[in-house]
């Protein structure tokens, strides 16, 4: 029980900075590198979300019955964070990866989808 309540107030706290990152990024003169960690945090902790419950329940009861709909979500969104994690540390690492501004963000767009949850 603790554990789901931990889980979703961490996903509408990543909801809420998303949106006030999508408000300071109209500000030029903000600072977004902060945005970034925040971002990364609720990434690994997704991370080790959906890790634990591979762990604890299984793969096969996380895949079958009403589990399979939202595990395959979960999964995804992960994973779609997991890759927005990799190109923001390739882009800011300056190692001169090009990205597409509209995929990341459309990527971010997705994980807004946790909260359906």
């Amino acid at each position: 029980v603790y554990f789901d309540t931990f889980i979703s107030v961490i996903v509408l706290f990543n909801a809420v900075m998303m949106g006030v990152q999508v408000d300071a990024e109209t500000d030029p003169n903000s600072s977004l590198r902060w945005f970034n960690y925040v971002e990364w945090t609720c990434t690994a902790i997704f991370t080790v979300e959906i890790l634990l419950r591979l762990y604890v329940v299984g793969l096969r009861r996380m895949c079958s019955g009403p589990e399979k709909i939202m595990t395959t979500i979960d999964i995804v969104l992960v994973a779609a964070a997991l890759v927005d994690v990799i190109l923001d540390v390739l882009l800011t690492a300056g190692s001169g990866f090009y990205s597409s501004a509209f995929m990341v963000r459309i990527i971010k767009v997705l994980r807004v989808g946790r909260l359906l949850r």
